[in-house]
């Protein structure tokens, strides 16, 4: 069963799916410091003795770039997690979230033992998991995953000599 690596495809990347709406919110947080900062740019250049206003005119806007920076970071470190990158190495499978030049710790698994696919979770958010022993990653919501997703992630590892078996635990 055991069928040689694939060297035209030496690592899978899975995608969650929330991309479009982890830009959407990146792009309307962007919006909100932009307009903190002009906000702020006018209430710091008012002269301060026309008599409008106070320690609001300066405290929102200050306070709406700070909540938006911080909920900016936020979402780029949701969109950091949202690819899982599969690949063999030393014979061994490992498992790892991130992009392509900020990647979190691997997971690594032995190809001498299957791998278990599991689905977890009530009907509407199961979660997949990849697990050996006590070692365990989520790959995320199966719905967000797709069908597509799951399939090449099956074919990948066939191709690439990895012993694996499917689990519901639903």
């Amino acid at each position: 069963m055991s069928t040689p690596s694939d060297p035209v495809h030496p690592e899978l990347v899975l995608h969650v799916g929330r991309r479009a709406t982890l830009a959407l919110r990146a792009a309307f947080l962007v919006a909100i410091a932009v307009f903190g900062v002009v906000a702020l740019a006018i209430a710091i250049g008012r002269p301060s003795g026309d008599g409008q206003g106070g320690a609001g005119n300066v405290v929102l806007p200050a306070a709406a770039i700070a909540f938006a920076l911080l909920g900016l970071a936020f979402t780029l470190g949701q969109w950091w997690d949202d690819a899982t990158h599969l690949r063999v190495v030393d014979g061994r499978l490992e498992v790892r979230h991130g992009g392509r030049r900020l990647r979190g710790r691997a997971v690594r698994y032995a190809l001498d033992h299957p791998v278990l696919l599991i689905a977890e979770g009530p009907r509407d958010s199961i979660r997949m998991f990849v697990e050996q022993d006590e070692r365990r990653v989520d790959l995320g919501k199966a719905d967000q995953l797709g069908a597509d997703q799951l399939r090449d992630l099956g074919s990948w590892l066939r191709s690439q000599g990895v012993r694996f078996e499917q689990r519901s635990d639903r």
